[in-house]
């Protein structure tokens, strides 16, 4: 597929085959292949409340709170840092188990020290009763080394 979706609605003059449209319904080709899943069931699930996802009424589970250490430069300047994060998550039948999370966290030109950066939903996750919890990565600035 060297042209990709344009090369099949609009070939090169030179080809020797002719324009190609989709005619259907495309949700109904991924009923097809996929049979009953759909794509955006997540979307219109509701919990055991009768609660959307977004509006959930559950209290959040633990937050993490990570210490970043920064240069002055850093801050000053700007930069990306990358954090490894150990939380606990559910999995398969809502069993929980920890994994390693790296985030990419942009610091920005001009944060200070003392900075909150919160990442919602990104926390612990131990139960189905509780909402995740949040992921709070707080900037400090780390000293000079002095020889």
């Amino acid at each position: 597929d060297d042209l990709g979706e344009k090369g099949l609605k609009f070939p090169p003059a030179n080809a020797d085959r002719e324009a190609y449209q989709y005619v259907g319904d495309p949700f109904g080709l991924f009923e097809k292949f996929f049979a009953d899943a759909n794509p955006l069931a997540v979307a219109y699930e509701e919990d055991y409340e009768g609660h959307a996802p977004g509006l959930d009424p559950k209290d959040p589970d633990e937050s993490i709170e990570v210490v970043v250490p920064c240069a002055a430069a850093e801050l000053l300047d700007g930069s990306c840092r990358r954090v490894t994060v150990k939380r606990t998550r559910l999995g398969a039948e809502n069993k929980p188990y920890v994994e390693e999370k790296l985030i990419t966290m942009p610091i920005r030109q001009g944060w200070q020290s003392g900075m909150r950066v919160t990442f919602r939903g990104e926390g612990h996750h131990t139960t189905p009763k509780k909402q995740p919890g949040d992921l709070i990565l707080i900037i400090e600035e780390r000293p000079f080394a002095e020889n």
